[in-house]
């Protein structure tokens, strides 16, 4: 589990810093608009199926649906650009991504232990990095996988953070939205923090994969 976390806060780290300026928002002008394949993944729901009081963690929320077949078919498609909305305060925000060839099939990870370095299996996914549509200084790096996505939306406002909703069920296709400045508690790192339930930028989405 440790390894799949250092990898993932590599991943979402890297989509950051490639993200600065505008290096991103020059690559998706690029694109025309038909460039962009639509997937209508997210859809918003107003209570939660997980037996948990999201309203002790954060004052304000976005709860939302993702069809399982819908998310194994965005993974094994991997599209070169993507059109996705996803549900944000009571509106919708539209981001425009491009695939990132930061992680490949050809990507070898080692762990290092009492035996010394050692290769382990990572479990790829489809890896993205964009921007909101008509939001300038916006940067988004988001992963899908099989099973699970993890997200973050950095905007003027703050950090819009994407990913399951109770990372302990692995089966849920629920997910939860939420800008890291309605936190009720305290986020002491640019990627990550220490609650056990809702961690921002990515690490509790993380540690609940096994």
């Amino acid at each position: 589990m440790k390894k799949i976390i250092l990898v993932c806060s590599a991943l979402m780290c890297h989509f950051i810093i490639v993200a600065q300026g505008r290096y991103i928002q020059g690559k998706i002008d690029m694109i025309p608009q038909e460039g962009f394949v639509i997937k209508n993944l997210f859809k918003p729901i107003s209570v939660s199926t997980e037996n948990y009081d999201f309203t002790k963690d954060l004052s304000e929320y976005t709860l939302a649906t993702v069809a399982a077949d819908v998310l194994k078919d965005l993974v094994n498609s991997y599209e070169y650009a993507l059109e996705v909305d996803i549900p944000f305060e009571g509106s919708f925000l539209t981001l425009q991504l491009m695939k990132s060839n930061f992680v490949t099939e050809n990507s070898v990870f080692t762990a290092q232990n009492a035996r010394g370095k050692e290769n382990f299996d990572y479990p790829l996914g489809a890896y993205y990095y964009g921007v909101v549509k008509n939001m300038p200084g916006t940067c988004v790096g988001i992963s899908f996988f099989a099973n699970d996505i993890i997200g973050m939306i950095a905007m003027p406002e703050g950090n819009v953070v994407i990913g399951k909703s109770n990372v302990r069920n692995a089966g849920s296709e629920e997910y939860i939205i939420y800008n890291d400045k309605y936190l009720k508690i305290e986020n002491t790192s640019h990627c990550g923090a220490d609650d056990s339930r809702l961690k921002p930028l990515f690490l509790n989405t993380i540690q609940g994969r096994q």
